[in-house]
């Protein structure tokens, strides 16, 4: 049974921070090598901007408001600072750079300058972005895409994730099994899961914000460390979601299955994998395997 003790659920009402402090700290969840991954390994992504300079990026913005994606665009460099806030000097030097990085060109003379390095007090110029600049500007816009939660504009209370089925270690099976965990499944869940969990690995970062919002956010429904007197098994916390599968998983028609996204103490497992537990086994209703395309949706509690 897998784990998670890196997100510590700040933000969080101040009575699950509580009964985590007082669950007992010794002893492992799984029986595998506690691993906990620091803040490092957990931060947020790093934003690869890639040949953007970030203080270029307002001026490549400006530039594509203009209309300079497909035209030569004429200003002077003083108008240039004014709109991004910058001095002339500075936004003749931005100019240099990009050009310099092939991100813009220059174009033919203007009759009150001229198109290379700006041209007497206002700094006549006109330029383009180039395709390379497009592009570097696109691929930025993607990352940002990407690091923004997917949740339902017209209902911010939902959530959905999507990835694909993997294989985890087979320990599930054995956890779910304890009685500690069984008797607070039943009475706080509703049901005691089948013997193991099921992986799903996201298909991108903003589906791995996305949980990070839903644990930082959400209180979920607590199962509580316990100890067998020889050992203390970590807590857990459950999320109400559907499992839709297909169409095309195994030749089935889209199937469904009620289940919980659950996060637990500790975890051999990376942001990019969300285990499930479900009182069915999931593989077996749904007719998936490994490398099924499937979705998550995260319900209201």
């Amino acid at each position: 049974m897998s784990a998670d003790n890196r997100d510590k659920r700040r933000g969080s009402g101040a009575s699950i921070d509580k009964r985590r402090r007082q669950s007992p700290g010794g002893g492992r969840h799984s029986g595998r090598p506690g691993s906990k991954n620091g803040a490092g390994a957990r931060g947020s992504p790093t934003l690869d901007t890639g040949r953007l300079y970030v203080h270029h990026i307002t001026t490549l913005a400006y530039l594509l408001s203009r209309g300079a994606r497909h035209n030569y665009v004429e200003m002077t460099t003083k108008e240039l600072g004014r709109k991004i806030s910058k001095s002339q000097q500075s936004a003749s030097r931005h100019l240099a750079d990009l050009e310099r990085d092939g991100l813009i060109e220059r174009g033919p003379p203007t009759p009150t300058g001229s198109g290379g390095a700006a041209a007497g007090r206002g700094g006549h110029t006109s330029v383009r972005v180039t395709r390379r600049g497009f592009e570097e500007l696109e691929r930025l816009s993607s990352v940002l895409r990407d690091s923004i939660a997917p949740v339902d504009s017209a209902d911010p209370t939902r959530i959905t994730l999507s990835g694909v089925l993997v294989s985890g270690m087979g320990e599930g099976a054995y956890y779910m099994t304890l009685d500690g965990y069984t008797r607070q499944f039943r009475s706080k869940v509703g049901y005691v899961p089948f013997p193991g969990t099921l992986n799903v690995r996201l298909g991108g970062r903003r589906y791995m914000e996305a949980v990070r919002r839903l644990k930082s956010e959400r209180a979920g429904r607590m199962i509580d460390s316990f100890s067998d007197g020889r050992r203390t098994y970590g807590w857990a916390i459950c999320y109400p979601a559907l499992l839709r599968a297909g169409p095309g998983a195994a030749g089935s028609k889209t199937a469904e299955v009620q289940c919980d996204l659950i996060t637990l103490e500790r975890t051999h497992h990376d942001d990019s994998i969300i285990e499930l537990i479900s009182a069915v086994c999931i593989r077996e209703a749904t007719r998936i395997s490994d490398g099924s395309d499937v979705t998550v949706e995260i319900l209201p509690e």
